[in-house]
């Protein structure tokens, strides 16, 4: 498993939750926002659970896309799932997703030294 990627029951069955560009642009699409605006939007009180719901749904259907699996959940689906798991399993994929995040932010950092004239 890769940093940012993190294998789990859900559903009644293992399945693969990949925090990276192309979770994040799942969830940009769902919420019609920028990157900088899914920060704010997970961030947000009110909003942050059904957000957090969307960001796990938005990593399994990025890992599930990429390996050409079908897709026979809906975000309703994951809300539920995620009601069955334990608080530790639950923290492990948040873990996860502020893993993924940071990654993310470092790949970018290092792209924009190494692009600078």
């Amino acid at each position: 498993m890769s940093f940012g990627q993190i294998k789990t029951k859900l559903g009644g069955k293992e399945r693969i939750l990949k925090y990276n560009v192309n979770a994040t642009y799942e969830f940009c699409k769902l919420y019609n926002c920028t990157h900088e605006e899914s920060i704010a939007i997970l961030s947000d009180p009110v909003r942050g659970v059904a957000a957090y719901r969307d960001m796990i749904y938005c990593a399994l259907l990025s890992a599930d896309l990429q390996a050409g699996n079908v897709i026979d959940y809906n975000q309703y689906d994951v809300g539920e799932w995620i009601t069955e798991l334990t608080q530790s399993e639950l923290e492990r994929i948040v873990t996860g997703y502020q893993d993924g995040t940071i990654q993310e932010t470092d790949k970018k950092q290092k792209k924009s030294k190494n692009t600078q004239f």
